[in-house]
This record gives C-alpha cells, structure tokens and sequence, in this order.
C-alpha cells in the first residue's frame, strides 16, 4: 500500500470538513471548502475544540525540537518548487490555451503572470489551469495515455497530485476573487475578464483530467465529474458573471491596460469581417435562429434579456466567415449573456436552449484548436438536443427549430480534425 503523504493535523476545522475528512483551512465560516461547495449555510466550527485542545496539550508528548519545523519547511519546499514548476509551465505552453489571436501570446505570457503577482485569485487560476493541462496532455503537450513516463516517475498517483493541486488552487482562486469584487478598479478589470476565462476553461477541462481508469482523488472531486454538461454550463456561467458584470458596466474597461492592444487588434478584425455580411450558408443559420426569436419573443431586438446574446451569436457566425482568425471567441458570449438571460437558460427557456445550443456548434468547430475543448461541444450539444426534442415546437418557426437542431445534431457527427467551416 502507497504510504500517505505527510500533512498537517487540526481540531479546528468545521463540521462539514470533518464530516469528509478533508482538510478544512479554518477561516471561517465560511472555509474555502465550504463556500465552494456552496455549503455555506452549514459551515459551522465546535467553540469547544479550542477550550479542549488547550486542555489536552500538556498531555500530548511533544514532537523531538525541530521536527515540526522540519516538516513545515519540507512541505513548504515542496509546494514553492510546484508553483515553480508549474509557471515554467505556464509561459512556455499552457497559456496558448486561451490565445484568440496570435498576436495575443505576449500578453498571457508575460502581462497576466506579472498582473497575478499582485490579484492573488488570478495567479492560482493560473496554477489550476496549469495543472490540469498537465494532468490531461502530460509533459510534452500530448494526451497522458500517450506517454510512457511523466517528468517525476511513470507513478499514475503523480497525475492525481497534479488534479489535487488544480482543485485546490481552484478552491482559492474562487474565494479569493469573492473577497476582491467589490474592489476591482480599472486597473484590474483586465484581471477579472481573463479570470473568467481562465473559470471557464477549469470547468470544461476537469472532466478530462479525472483518471476513469483510476480511483478518484475523493468522492467530493470525483462529484465534478458526474454532474451532466446543463449543470457544469449552469455553475460556469453563473461564476463568470460576476467578470462580466464589472466589464459591462464600463464598456472602456481595457482603456490603459495591458490588454488594449489586444481588444484594439480584435475590434480592426471584427470590423473587418462585419463588413463583408454573412454569407449565404451562415446567413440561412442566423435566419432560423431569428425566426424562432421572433416567434418566441417578438421584441427581442429591444430585450435587456436576449439581445446581448444574440448579438454574440451572430459575431461567432460573421467570425467563422471572415478571413481573420479570431479563435476562443465563444468565450464572449457567457460572459456577456447577463443575468437575466443566464436566469432563463436556468429555467430551460426555449429561446435560451436553443441560442446556447447553436453557440455550442462552435465549440464542436473549436475542438481541434484547444485540448479542454475536446467532448465539450459535442456534450452540449447532444444534451441540448434531447431537452429540446421533448419541447412543443415554437408556432410560426416549427421548420425553423427542426432545421436548427437537425444541423446541430449533424455537427457532432463530423471529426473535430475537419475543415473548421460548422459544414454549412
């Protein structure tokens, strides 16, 4: 049997902690644990521990002088050589995982880690993603099945460290960001909007980083893993909100920032490609979604609710026919979709389902362009079908809807590794 690592013991954590027998980091209530489980109604501490640990301490034999110290300092080694580790990671390859354009590498490699060194939420968003990128592709930037050793041992118990760590960092990064919301300024508004890209990404990617072949790290990760791709989008959308939120209230957000660049150069390409229209075949797509807009919502064009994700959805189809590569872009859409369209989604409004489901196809047509990607689409999209299929057809756009979930339903029939075009 692998002996258990070393780590640390406490009286102090709360109930729910105790309960699973995982670490808890006794800053509560809420803990870390607690609130990112979202358990922070019953994250409760024993005010007894302290009276009875302190009472019970000169009846504990003392560890040998300086073996307490020791371990500290061995574990505190060993987690500032992964953070070393995994930021070499980081900027040699993980961060083209979020890159739309080419001329955005600079920025997510040398910007956004010097940016994290002070917005703490995004430097472990960083080291999460990074280690789930090493937990799904290994070493090389191939799949972890393709590789007969990993940098350390060919141990598989090397992979769960790494999927351990990616949670917990998650873990941080999440209540981090919670406590600092409220005091982003202009300055960090471009830390917030990469953050949640970097949400989303750990939320999509996780699934495939979870060993089937392997036990689960414990129950509570391996609960990351069941939940179908409705409720994984439901929970991602809901954390990018708060990113979203703060850009839309200020529309110049990345005005000197880091970022400019980049928003600069994306708008010339969106500019660009706006110009020209949709072409017939993306053209008839965007013509069936809007007829079931229309028939669902007539005023939709003047909806706080709809409009914004609409208007995203057609920018995806005017981007797939452009001649600029503008890749990542799907991650606009949960971002800005607001509130009150995530609340419809939620409730599985039809118009919702169906725009989502169509944004999906862009994953699909995504896939071969980012590792976390890979089943995502598809997952949604065969998902979305099934809840759709089971809804009364909108009156007025009953072609409109089976033509739309037909070509859905066709795109994940296709090989990721084809002509990026949604085979309109």
């Amino acid at each position: 049997m692998k002996k258990r690592a070393y780590h640390s013991k406490s009286r102090r954590g709360c109930s729910n902690c105790k309960t699973k027998h995982i670490k808890c980091d006794e800053q509560g209530p809420p803990c870390a644990n607690c609130i990112s489980r979202e358990r922070e109604a019953s994250c409760a501490y024993n005010s007894t521990v302290d009276a009875s640990a302190k009472t019970s301490i000169g009846r504990v034999r003392k560890s040998p002088p300086g073996q307490s110290t020791e371990h500290e300092f061995q574990r505190l080694q060993a987690r500032h050589l992964l953070e070393l580790e995994l930021m070499h990671r980081w900027t040699s390859t993980t961060y083209r995982c979020v890159l739309q354009m080419e001329g955005d590498a600079h920025y997510h490699r040398i910007e956004i880690p010097r940016a994290a060194l002070s917005e703490h939420y995004l430097l472990n968003s960083i080291y999460s993603l990074t280690a789930l990128d090493i937990a799904v592709r290994g070493w090389d930037g191939d799949r972890w099945e393709d590789i007969p050793s990993l940098h350390h041992s060919s141990d598989p118990g090397d992979r769960k460290l790494y999927i351990q760590a990616a949670l917990e960092y998650y873990d941080k990064a999440i209540v981090l960001f919670r406590s600092e919301i409220d005091k982003l300024s202009p300055r960090t508004y471009h830390c917030a909007y990469i953050f949640a890209c970097h949400v989303f990404i750990i939320n999509m990617a996780l699934p495939q980083a979870v060993p089937a072949e392997h036990e689960p790290v414990t129950q509570e990760d391996m609960a990351q893993k069941t939940p179908n791709i409705f409720t994984r989008l439901a929970t991602t959308f809901s954390l990018m909100q708060g990113a979203g939120r703060i850009v839309r209230m200020d529309p110049e957000w990345w005005k000197d920032t880091p970022v400019e660049p980049i928003i600069l150069a994306g708008f010339s390409a969106l500019k660009s490609v706006s110009q020209t229209g949709l072409k017939p075949p993306r053209k008839a797509i965007w013509q069936s979604v809007k007829a079931v807009a229309d028939a669902e919502v007539p005023d939709w064009m003047d909806s706080t609710v709809y409009r914004g994700s609409m208007d995203q959805l057609a920018t995806l189809l005017l981007i797939e026919d452009g001649a600029v590569v503008i890749h990542g872009w799907t991650l606009a859409l949960p971002m800005f979709m607001g509130q009150g369209f995530l609340d419809a989604f939620l409730a599985q409004d039809r118009l919702a389902l169906f725009v989502i489901l169509h944004w999906a196809v862009h994953l699909v047509a995504d896939e071969h362009w980012f590792w976390w990607l890979k089943h995502v689409g598809r997952e949604t999209v065969g998902e979305l079908c099934q809840i759709l299929r089971t809804m009364d057809e909108p009156v007025g756009a009953g072609k409109a809807w089976r033509d739309g979930l037909d070509w859905a339903e066709e795109s994940i029939r296709k090989d990721p590794k084809e002509k990026n075009d949604l085979d309109l």
